[in-house]
């Protein structure tokens, strides 16, 4: 087994291990929580560094790996340009249009609100409007540390 799928086993291991102490009442459910936490944000930094790593040698893999024919030990290279993005911000006629859309959101957003308290949700006109479709997320759970 390769050093990464060992690491992998190890960490999937300590995982289910700590739910299982949290399960029998050996550990705390909140000192768990932190800890997978702080875990979390160890695991997220290594990944912004393997990112980091990679965009800087990113001609370095693309040669070693056209050597290969992009097809080393099981693992096949992909090499793709990145994309375009526009950034409208500048144009005046897009600040308007999003200005209006912003306007055209508040109101349809309060006729929402109107209807949910169960008054009628209408225009300036009097014309009933149209309610816009209301979706929820999920939970969130937040932790920082407190400041003491």
């Amino acid at each position: 087994m390769g050093r990464t799928k060992e690491l992998f086993a190890a960490l999937r291991e300590d995982f289910i291990n700590k739910c299982q102490l949290v399960e029998d009442g050996e550990e705390y459910l909140l000192d768990t929580v932190i800890e997978m936490r702080e875990e979390r944000a160890f695991y997220e930094e290594m990944i912004k560094n393997i990112k980091d790593f990679e965009a800087e040698k990113y001609g370095e893999i693309e040669t070693k790996a056209g050597e290969f024919q992009n097809n080393y030990k099981g693992s096949v290279f992909e090499f793709r340009a990145g994309r375009k993005t526009f950034d409208y911000s500048g144009i005046p006629e897009y600040q308007n249009a999003k200005s209006t859309l912003k306007q055209v959101e508040e109101k349809y957003k309060a006729a929402w609100h109107n209807a949910s308290n169960g008054l009628m949700a209408v225009s300036e006109d009097g014309e009933e409007l149209q309610l816009p479709e209301v979706k929820y997320s999920g939970k969130t759970l937040v932790i920082r540390k407190s400041k003491k």
